[in-house]
């Protein structure tokens, strides 16, 4: 190799000597030997005189440091300034560099899409625009939920590389892309910088659900131990296990009894009514079976996040008239109380006294026959805190907490 640079009769010889068969030859000869030329990725760069182009090379086995007179590029747009380091036994062609301001790494990574218009399709875009070079599919990495997906195509447009993928990316899946440059046909920029390899990244997903979608919940007054979950679409009679749901009150988890769907409408039943003030929340984990869907199948996503529940309960002072007409003493009580109606038609018709432990256990059931205003109801109760609720038939009359000593 040292002979050969050493006896080299001129830059022209030396970049050429080595390929035609007949030696030495002109850049049309070897474009038509080649035909590297018209395959070139690279722009081409004017130089205003040949004698600004300089070719330096190295001899020896050690690297060697060249120094430089200005600001200078490469063949493959990689930008010099003040040296140049050769490693042993190369060789560079520099010219001068038209806009020494502008930057030559690589292209940087921006970000990654993936839209519900088209969800086979994976966007990459990044910051520098992109020669139409195209990269083999190997050369890119899509997982879906941590499954790898194969690329089916790949093409280049502006600063933006576009993946078509095998299966349609859904609501919901977490999506991530990784390119491995390879060694050839590397994305690179118009100047042939190329884009470096880039591990793993998320991908935005923006497909709109088709399931049924969450809309809000609620506790009514009059069916306090009923929460409502309401859904934009008419729903599926497949009813969800209870522990698909979970509701919590005041931070405390509260235990659901039943479930039932109505239309749009989810009944989530709990073994212990709800009251004024109290906080709730809602969370639905999309279970094995039996999940909550639409008639024609699609089903409904999780949220695990949990979700405020509108609380309509009224405080004692603001509710009905009949609701405060009916009074329970003593309170704190010891091992009895007494129920008063203040309205003689609100005891026309049997009500029914429940006395819950705040876990939801009903602890005590008693008749208050119809035709009475006062009601003497014995109980044998541990100390503690307790809810009382007055029912006839499906509407809650009355609901109050209750201290026992």
């Amino acid at each position: 190799m040292k002979g050969q640079l050493d006896n080299a009769g001129g830059q022209e010889n030396l970049v050429y000597d080595q390929i035609h068969p007949q030696g030495a030859c002109t850049m049309a000869q070897w474009v038509t030997y080649t035909g590297k030329e018209s395959g070139s990725t690279f722009s081409s760069v004017t130089a205003s005189s040949i004698n600004n182009i300089q070719f330096i090379y190295n001899a020896s086995k050690s690297n060697k440091v060249v120094t430089l007179n200005g600001n200078y590029l490469d063949i493959k747009g990689t930008k010099y300034s003040g040296s140049i380091t050769l490693l042993p036994y190369t060789s560079a062609v520099l010219m001068p560099d038209p806009n020494p301001s502008a930057s030559s790494a690589s292209p940087a990574y921006v970000s990654s899409t993936v839209e519900d218009a088209t969800p086979t399709l994976i966007e990459i875009d990044y910051s520098s625009t992109l020669a139409n070079v195209l990269s083999n599919v190997n050369a890119f990495s899509v997982r879906v939920n941590s499954v790898s997906q194969n690329v089916e195509s790949v093409a280049v447009s502006g600063t933006s590389v576009f993946l078509t993928i095998a299966n349609e990316v859904s609501y919901g899946d977490i999506v991530t892309v990784a390119y491995t440059q390879p060694a050839t046909n590397a994305l690179q920029t118009t100047s042939g910088i190329k884009v470096a390899t880039m591990s793993d990244q998320p991908v935005t997903n923006k497909i709109n659900p088709v399931g049924p979608i969450y809309i809000s919940s609620s506790i009514e007054n009059s069916t306090p131990k009923i929460l409502e979950v309401n859904y934009d679409e008419i729903l599926d009679n497949s009813v969800p296990d209870t522990s698909a749901f979970i509701v919590m009150v005041n931070g405390v988890r509260r235990t659901i009894t039943s479930v039932a769907i109505n239309g749009n409408k989810v009944f989530l039943t709990m073994a212990i009514p709800v009251v004024y003030g109290d906080n709730v929340t809602v969370s639905y984990l999309k279970p094995s079976n039996n999940q909550l869907k639409k008639t024609s199948g699609e089903l409904a996503e999780s949220f695990s996040s949990p979700q405020p529940v509108t609380n309509n309960c009224l405080s004692l002072a603001n509710n009905s008239a009949k609701k405060s007409t009916i009074t329970i003493y003593p309170n704190p009580a010891r091992d009895y109380i007494n129920v008063s109606f203040l309205e003689q038609e609100i005891s026309l018709e049997s009500q029914i006294l429940r006395i819950f432990d705040l876990s939801g256990k009903l602890c005590l059931e008693s008749i208050l026959n119809s035709g009475n205003n006062n009601y003497h109801v014995l109980f044998n109760l541990k100390s503690g805190i307790y809810i009382v609720q007055i029912v006839s038939g499906s509407i809650i009359n009355f609901v109050q907490k209750l201290i026992v000593n």
